[in-house]
């Protein structure tokens, strides 16, 4: 998978978490190695919270026709689940082998589930909090990823 577009915002963010203070290397060369198996399980769990949003829509979708941009933005949500549990197991195999692309998966989901934060801000700006928290999960969330993006080859 190329998203060249991204390419640019990855570099910049390198510079940007260049100065970050760096975990221990114990605590990287671990986080590194067992990676996959943190994606594995968000995955699995990740799934069972489509299904039960697959579940809980087909309720409100056939009991309330008149809330449409809440049935709408619920399907979107649904769509980025399905979204994050197909990259998310995507990336374990590349991951488990410590390469690239598996760092690079990891990164693209961040980067879309930023943009899905942002976008469902967008859609209710009055719940700020939406908006702290899609900043605050992406700055952690990327914090880690440059950590150990060292050992991805």
């Amino acid at each position: 998978m190329n998203l060249t577009m991204l390419d640019g915002v990855e570099e910049q963010l390198e510079e940007w978490y260049k100065g970050a203070p760096n975990l221990p290397k114990k605590v990287n060369t671990w986080l590194a190695k067992y990676s996959w198996i943190f994606v594995l399980v968000s995955a699995v769990i990740m799934s069972f919270a489509v299904l039960g949003l697959l579940a809980a829509l087909g309720v409100v979708t056939i009991g309330i026709s008149s809330t449409v941009s809440y049935g709408f933005f619920s399907w979107w949500a649904l769509a980025a689940l399905v979204t994050y549990v197909v990259f998310s197991f995507m990336a374990v195999s590349p991951l488990k082998a410590m390469k690239r692309e598996g760092w690079k998966l990891l990164f693209y989901l961040e980067v879309f589930y930023f943009v899905f934060g942002l976008m469902q801000w967008l859609a209710r700006p009055a719940l700020v909090g939406n908006l702290l928290s899609s900043v605050v999960a992406a700055a952690i969330g990327l914090y880690f990823l440059y950590q150990i993006k060292e050992y991805f080859k």
